[in-house]
């Protein structure tokens, strides 16, 4: 297995560089809003937005991890919109938590030492998800732009689904750029996906697809897409990394 060096989260050169337009024409907002996530929902199913969505899950508190949440912006406004919604039929909560490299500033309030929930709110905690993912269970777990810039982003797809409570469900969006011996990744883990019976829909959208999977009562209780990273690097002006793999 290939070694890669993780970023340091106290050295914010590059990080920042990739949310700079200043800086960086290949750059995205660095601010994405609850919006974004249910067009990105509605594209992929027959739910329109994320409202819909938790309303199904069969749980009274829903609990949502955000990786690479950024400002977490979309976080907190999803989780205001569901807990303070008009329709009054239900009294499902969203209890949320928000993960990513570095924290924001003016936001130091927000975080939190230990990772947790606490009921209807939104918290903030450290982490890179090259360490691994949090040991928490959800029932909801989003990853929207941050794999490209991981490099095992296969690794943390297995790792996020194995984390979802049985009935839930996660949506992410993965580089297209990356191949498995010379296979695109999207087309092999969509396929490999069917071939294992979990439900999942995907599109493409600019260089990345979005994947949605739902992790059913009585489905695989761990995934494992059963590939190898060997080889991978990071792009210098975009920092998304080009990633291969082999087949084990």
């Amino acid at each position: 297995m290939y070694k890669f060096q993780n970023i340091d989260p106290t050295k914010l050169d590059l990080i920042d560089y990739l949310h700079n337009n200043e800086r960086n024409e290949y750059s995205y907002r660095d601010i994405r809003t609850i919006e974004e996530y249910d067009k990105m929902l509605k594209v992929c199913t027959t739910i329109d937005n994320l409202d819909d969505l938790f309303l199904r899950l069969e749980t009274q508190e829903i609990k949502w991890i955000d990786y690479c949440s950024g400002k977490g912006v979309a976080l907190k406004q999803g989780t205001e919109r569901f807990n303070t919604r008009l329709d009054k039929g239900s009294n499902k909560i969203v209890s949320s938590l928000g993960v990513d490299i570095r924290k924001i500033p003016n936001q130091d309030q927000s975080y939190i030492d230990t990772p947790e929930f606490l009921t209807s709110q939104t918290r903030f905690y450290q982490h890179d998800i090259e360490n691994g993912i949090l040991p928490l269970q959800a029932h909801f777990i989003s990853c929207i732009k941050g794999l490209l810039y991981t490099f095992d982003p296969v690794n943390s797809i297995e790792k996020m689904y194995n984390q979802l409570n049985p009935g839930g469900c996660m949506l992410v969006t993965v580089n297209t750029e990356n191949e498995v011996e010379q296979i695109d990744l999207t087309t092999y883990l969509v396929e490999k996906l069917n071939g294992l019976n979990v439900k999942n829909s995907a599109i493409m959208h600019n260089s990345e697809f979005v994947l949605f999977i739902e992790k059913e009562i009585n489905a695989l209780p761990e995934l494992n897409f059963n590939l190898e990273l060997y080889c991978g690097f990071r792009d210098d002006i975009t920092g998304w990394t080009k990633n291969l793999y082999h087949q084990n």
